[in-house]
Parts: structure tokens; sequence; C-alpha cells
């Protein structure tokens, strides 16, 4: 069975539980005070008048609580005042259905009050499906584990307060709309503030949801760097906050023009306050309700103290609470790892895909002790005349195939999701200290650290951990980066042309007297690293050779480059993603042949196989592209990730495999994140000619030491983990290090305190030049080594001269 129908069924099964426990419980215990339920049976405009009981009536099975209420509206309309506590939606959809009802046989004999509580009934269990689907997608998207996202759904069937989403109440509509709005807001957003309407006609506190389009367009400001976001983006959310609290302001309208506007001379007092809204008036005078009010009553006591456990339990952190990762919607999970260390040597979903964007905080300690002797960062006199600056970008070099649109994409994950590499566990350290190269006034990827002192600011590439900091109105100094890169930013950030410079790769240019030279950083399209020629601080010393990896895979082939063949460099500037042992990475090479192999393999056992592949906005292009080209396939991507693929130089054959229409193409290339797990493979080929979903997510955190595909079969759904990755591992940092011999190493990931970086560093002491650290002891140990054969070659040079003179 699909896991879309096991959910539905348990949320069925659920609900006929408890209607049939409610039903015996009405039996067995019948209301003390019958009056609510009587006065629903009477005659419309009579429910004020005296309560008798109506001749021959029946009482009305789970006709109690505020269904008594739902079901008058539904018969009634809104008669008093009193009423207009309880909002429309609900009673609505029972009229209308119990008059669709009243139209088949065998149904028309029902008194109205039975047929509205059988209707309101049957509309919350299909909404109560409804809402179980749209709580367990959403917690799989914002968990990024299906396992959590099914004990949040099994929670949601089988909890305490369950008993109010059967009865016919207005929570189970209100909970089914604002958890699809939350679903689809983020790619659907019409539909998704359709939703949060609907919540708000359902129940007053609905208007809530209009923080959900607040929030896209702060987060939207907060990314442009305090730039006011666009008219467009600010006028789509204003007219989203209308639609969604028009249910409630047309309801007082409807209210206040029903008691107040008569010609009648007894209008309720709610009618002259400065503010007439009634339902403000009505909660505090009829129901006792408002700001802390329940708290007031001393009698109450008991119950907040029951509620005491529920309330921590929802909020605290795992593995005290049930649902604290559900408070993370716009956070980081707090059992995601921090730091490579902490990784499990078998990572589970949990580890791979949830996110930690918003885990690095400002980190402003050195990024180690032994790097306390380096110049002052941003403060060293060079040379102030520029020998050969390269030229600003123009239009033409910009949109060599295409001119992109000046305003800012929003990558949403149809587009290719986010685009941190290697899951977010090993995201670049936002540490000011790593983000300037030494003796210079250069920032690397440091936009974030914007200072007046730094004359140019370097980008190695354009995924989000090296660019926070930047925005559409950046003019805090020119930007250097690859021709790739510059496109990238134009078409992501809409900047203006004469901020970027490109620097040719291989190619050295002199800026303010340093010289720079990228080089291809065998990492995503784009990607470079620098090596800085710093010019002597003061007569008699040495120019200083710098190199700045950003992220790169490194290959015995980059030290053959020109620039650092036999070049002794002095500080190596290191991606550290992978700087534990145990990640052994196989080569690019061998994994996309791997995974062309397993998925030749799964289309001959099924040719009706749908191959769906992990990207990020930029990178793991040669994983599925590579993937395809051997097989001969072509692959599926969104109009918007077209665009951007035809931007990073990729082969004309590769570029040439690509399509946007779906049914052409056996490879769908999505987002990482959300879009490669079960239930959503599984609703992809739902009522569609395929067959099987097989989902390969490309990176290294699914590396296994058995080695091989971490494969796992899900029914009609298989994931298949392929270490594919766009980092260095452990022994090709080592390679590295061995390679260039280099004096200080400055880590960039995991480098957020000096214990760790050191900690890292230290994984390469063997390899490296430290004759010159003051801060190992092996330095006044090679010192006094040195010292003592100086003497001793002294000696052997005055007994050479005593015998000549002999």
């Amino acid at each position: 069975m699909a896991p879309t129908r096991r959910l539905v069924l348990l949320a069925l099964c659920s609900r006929g539980a408890l209607l049939l426990g409610l039903l015996a419980s009405d039996a067995a215990f019948p209301d003390l005070d019958s009056s609510t339920r009587l006065a629903a049976a009477l005659p419309c405009a009579a429910a004020d008048a005296a309560p008798p009981t109506p001749p021959n009536a029946a009482p009305v099975p789970l006709l109690v609580w505020d269904t008594a209420y739902f079901s008058r509206i539904a018969k009634c309309g809104y008669e008093t005042d009193k009423i207009n506590a309880f909002f429309p939606l609900l009673p609505a959809l029972m009229r209308a259905a119990a008059a669709i009802a009243g139209t088949l046989p065998g149904l028309r004999v029902l008194p109205p009050e039975a047929a509205h509580v059988a209707a309101g009934l049957a509309l919350n269990v299909a909404a109560f499906a409804a809402a179980a689907l749209c709580l367990h997608r959403l917690s799989t998207r914002v968990l990024g584990s299906a396992r959590l996202a099914d004990l949040a759904a099994i929670f949601f069937c089988f909890n305490p307060a369950s008993v109010f989403y059967s009865a016919a109440y207005s929570e189970t509509l209100f909970a089914a709309g604002t958890w699809a709005g939350l679903l689809l807001l983020p790619t659907h957003h019409w539909a998704g503030v359709a939703a949060f309407a609907l919540a708000a006609a359902a129940r007053s506190n609905g208007i809530l949801a209009v923080w959900f389009p607040l929030h896209a367009l702060l987060a939207a400001w907060r990314r442009r760097g305090g730039a006011a976001p666009p008219v467009r983006d600010t006028l789509r959310t204003a007219l989203s906050c209308g639609i969604i609290l028009a249910p409630y302001v047309a309801m007082q309208a409807q209210a206040y023009a029903a008691h107040c506007l008569g010609e009648g001379e007894d209008t309720p007092a709610w009618c002259h306050a400065r503010l007439p809204s009634v339902y403000a008036f009505i909660q505090k005078a009829y129901w006792d309700v408002g700001f802390l009010r329940f708290y007031r009553d001393p009698a109450r006591l008991p119950m907040v103290l029951m509620s005491v456990p529920v309330a921590w339990l929802s909020i605290a952190p795992p593995p005290l609470g049930l649902c604290g990762p559900m408070t993370s919607f716009f956070v980081v999970p707090s059992f995601a790892p921090v730091s490579l260390e902490q990784l499990p040597a078998e990572p589970d979903d949990v580890t791979i895909i949830c996110r930690q964007e918003a885990l690095i905080t400002q980190e402003l300690q050195d990024v180690r002790e032994y790097n306390k002797d380096a110049e002052p960062l941003g403060v060293i006199a060079v040379q102030e005349e520029v020998e050969s600056e390269p030229e600003e970008l123009t239009d033409e070099e910009l949109t060599e195939e295409e001119e992109e649109d000046e305003e800012d994409d929003q990558l949403t994950d149809e587009e290719g999701g986010s685009d941190i590499d290697e899951g977010d566990a090993a995201m670049a350290s936002q540490v000011e200290a790593i983000k300037w190269v030494p003796g210079t006034k250069f920032l690397v990827d440091g936009f974030r650290f914007q200072h007046p002192n730094c004359r140019a600011y370097f980008l190695t590439h354009a995924h989000s951990d090296h660019t926070t900091g930047l925005s559409k109105s950046f003019n805090a100094g020119p930007i250097y980066c690859s021709p790739v890169t510059a496109r990238v930013l134009r078409h992501d950030f809409g900047l203006r042309p004469d901020c970027l410079r490109v620097l040719e790769l291989d190619e050295t240019a002199t800026i303010a007297g340093v010289e720079v030279t990228p080089m291809d950083a065998n990492h995503c399209p784009g990607a470079a690293m620098f090596l800085f020629k710093v010019p002597p601080s003061s007569p008699g010393s040495k120019a200083q050779v710098i190199l700045h990896t950003g992220d790169m895979r490194w290959q015995p082939w980059m030290a053959e480059h020109p620039a650092l063949k036999g070049q002794q460099v002095d500080i190596l500037i290191l991606d550290t993603t992978y700087c534990t042992p145990r990640w052994s990475l196989p080569p690019q090479s061998e994994v996309v042949a791997a995974m062309a192999e397993h998925m030749a393999a799964a289309a001959a056992a099924e040719p009706a196989t749908l191959f769906v592949v992990g990207s990020y906005h930029i990178g793991k292009e040669r994983a599925y592209l590579g993937a395809a080209a051997a097989l001969g396939w072509r692959v599926h991507c969104t109009p918007t990730k077209h665009r951007l693929l035809r931007l990073l130089g990729l082969p004309a054959e590769w570029l040439a495999l690509l399509t946007e229409q779906p049914e052409e193409a056996q490879i769908h290339v999505l987002s990482m994140g959300e879009q490669l797990h079960e239930q959503a493979l599984a609703d992809r080929i739902e009522g569609t000619a395929w067959k099987r979903a097989v989902a390969l997510k490309p990176t290294g955190w699914t590396w296994r030491q058995k080695g091989g595909l971490d494969v796992r079969d899900l029914g009609s759904v298989q994931l298949v983990g392929v270490p594919y990755s766009e980092h260095s591992s452990f022994p090709e940092l080592r390679d590295c290090v061995r390679a260039l011999r280099p004096r200080r190493i400055i880590p960039t990931v995991n480098a957020g305190d000096p214990a760790s970086s050191r900690a890292q560093v230290d994984r390469f002491a063997d390899l490296m030049d430290l004759s010159a650290d003051r801060s190992r002891l092996s330095y006044y140990l090679l010192r006094s080594q040195q010292q003592a054969q100086q003497a001793q070659q002294a000696q052997q040079s005055r007994q050479a001269q005593q015998v000549a003179l002999a």
C-alpha cells in the first residue's frame, strides 16, 4: 500500500474509534445541563425563549458542546450577537452537505439537527485525513526525516485532544487549512494564502497566519542587507495579508450591519465602542475569554498545572521534547550535528538532509592562538599603485548567451534547492579573522564583515555560505571572481556590472600591489582558488605566498600549476570540510560510473522507472549530467534551472541533454532536500505511467567504509546514497598539504574557535614546514638541533684551519 493511503487509512481508523467512543460516552453519561442541546432543536428565532422539550423530540446523538451552536447557525444563521463567537465556515459546509444529503433516498427523514451533525462529522473526518496528510508532509520538510514525520502523524491521530477533531467542531478545518497553507506557501504562494483564508474562516485565530507572508517579505529584506524589497513583492504581501484577514473583517462588518444599523433604539453596547468589534465584546461578556483571562481564576490552577508538562514537551529540545523540532520551522533542528566530529560513522537521513543554515552565528574569536603574531587584519599598508587592474564586467561579457533579468530570482526547491554543498553540517565558518588575507586589505568570501579598510572583495564561488552578507545593494567595493561566478551573481543578485571585476582563470593580475592568480578549484562551476603574492612589508623581508582554496576537491594535477609548481606556500587557507581520517571518499569518476551502472540495471529490471537525482542550486552537474551522458538519456529540469545551467560554461553535449518537458526525460533533477524522500517520490509517480521511482542522493555524507552505493528499497521507491563529493576527502587534503608544504594552515570549515581549528591543523603537522612556528615545541627542539649543528660545523671548520696551518 502506498504511504499516502496508509496514512489516510490510519487517520480514518482513529476517527472511527473515537466516534464509537463518543457515542458510547454520550449514551452512558447524559448531559447534566441539556439546555443547549434542546435550544438547538427549537424553531428559528426562538432560541432565547424558555426551552421546553420539543414534542416527540428524541435527543440527537453527539449534539453536544459547541456542536449545538454550529448546528443552530447552520439551521437559522446568526440570530443573536452572542453566537458570533462561532465562525461561519463549518456551519455553511454543514448546511450545504445536509442539503445535498437530503436529496438522497433514506436520508430525507432525518431532522435538521441530526442531518447537520452527521454532515459536520463527515466533513471533519475528511478534513482530519487531509490535515494528517499535510502535517506528515510538512513534518518531512521541516524535520528532514520520514521516520519523524510518521511519529508526528501518529501523535496527531492518537493524542488526548483528538476528541475535538472528531466532534462537529471547527478545530479540524482550522488545522487542515493552516497546515495546508504552510505546506503550499513556499512553492504555490496563492494556494497557500487561500488555505490560510479558509482557516481564518473556520476560527478567529486563523488571522495569525498573516505572519507567514510577512516573514517571507522580512526574510527577503534581510537577504538584501536592509534594502527595500521590490514594490511587486510588497504589494503581493499586502494583498496576501488582506485575503487572510478578509473572513474576520467580513464577519465583523456583517454583525455591525445586523445589530448596529437597525432602526430600533435597543442596540448592543459594543456598537458604541471606539472600535465596534462584536467578537471582542462577546468573548469577554458571554464566554469569559480574554488575554490571560483563563489564568486569573484560582479555581483553574489544577488545569494550568496539568497543561505545563504538555507545553514543555511541545517546546523542549529533543530528547526530552516530542515536538521541539517543529518549533524550528525557520531555524535549524537542534538534533542536527554541529560539526564533523559529531557525525556518526553511518549518517542517517536526518544527518544528511536536515539543514543548518541558521546554526553558524557571529563567531568573533581568532581562528588560532598561534596566529597572534600575524599582522593586524585590514590595516596593513600596501602599495597604492595599481599596475594592471582587470576591466569592469560589461553587459556584453556577462550575457554571452542571454541577458538575464535584473531582479533577484526566488530560488525555490523546484529550481534546484539550497546551494550549500555536501549537507549543511560543514558550511564555511562565519569568522571574520579567517576572511582577511594576511598582510593585505582583501576579504575573501567575507561580505558579512564589510570594512572601510577593505580595498577589494574576492569571491571563490557562488554558494550561499560564501555569499553571506551580499545583496543587490552591495557597494562596499569591487568584487573579484571568475567569469562564471560573475554571471551567476548577476543572475541571482542582480548586481550592477560596475561592482564586478572578472579574473580569468590562470591569468595573474596585480591588485593594490598584490599579484593574484585564480586557479580552478575543481568544486562547482566557476569555483576558483586564489594565489596571493603579497609584497614585503619591510625592507629585507620576503614576499608572502598565500593560497586560499575556497571550497575545492584536490587532485594531483593542481600541484603542477605553473603558479604553484616549486613555490613555497607560506599560508594555506584550506577547505576542511572532511578533515577527519574516516572520510576516504572515492574518486568522482568512479562514483559517476557506479551511478550510471546502477541506473542502467534498474531500468533493465523495470523500464517504467523514473530516476530522480538530487542537486543544489549550483553543483552536482558532473554527477547527473555525467551519468546521463554515459547512458544517452535526457535530463528534465525547470526553465529557471535550465537558464542557470546555461550560464555555467558546461560542455555543449551536456546542455543538449536538457529538456524542460518532464515526459521527454527519464532523469529528473530535483532539490537535494525535501523532494528526495519516500513520501514525495511515491506521490510523484502516483497516477502516472511510472511504476517505480529511484532517487539518487549524490553527497559525500552517504559514503560508507564498506564501499558501494547505499541502496534502500521501500516498495515502489528506492533511495540510493551516492558518495559523490565536490570537497576533498581526508587523504586528498593530506596530499594537498604534502605537495605544498605550507608553513601555516588556516581552516575555513568548523573553525569557530581556536581549539577546533588547532585540532584540524594538527592532523597535517607531519606534512608542514613548521620551522618558524613558535607555538610548537618542535620549533625549539629544531632550533636547538640547528644550533648544535652550527656549533659542530664551526668546530670542524676551526680544526680544519688548524690542520692547514700546521
